[in-house]
C-alpha cells in the first residue's frame, strides 16, 4: 500500500507535481469569479445579483481570446449569448 501522504514534503508542499490551475478568486459567497491555468489563460465569470451566469472572459498573456455575454429569462433560462469580436 502505498502512503498517502508521501507525496507530500517537509511541511506540506507538493513534490513534483505540476498544478493545472494555478489560482483562483471567489464571491464572499463562494462563487468562482475568476481562474487562471498553468499556461497563463485566465478565464473570468460575472454573475448578476441572483448569481446567474452573465458574462464569460477567457485570455492568454493579456489578449482576450473569448468574450460572451449572458441573457436569461426570469427563472434563469439562458434565452441568449452574444459573442464580442474579438
Amino acid at each position: 500500500m502505498t502512503d498517502p501522504d508521501s507525496w507530500l514534503a517537509a511541511g506540506g508542499s507538493f513534490l513534483d507535481i505540476n498544478p493545472f490551475v494555478t489560482r483562483l478568486e471567489y464571491t464572499p459567497s463562494g462563487v468562482v469569479t475568476e481562474m487562471e491555468y498553468a499556461n497563463q489563460t485566465k478565464q473570468t465569470w460575472d454573475f448578476d445579483h441572483r448569481k446567474r451566469i452573465s458574462r464569460i472572459r477567457i485570455s492568454a498573456s493579456g489578449k482576450m481570446l473569448e468574450d460572451l455575454s449572458y441573457k436569461v429569462d426570469a427563472v434563469g433560462n439562458i434565452q441568449a449569448i452574444k459573442q464580442k469580436l474579438i
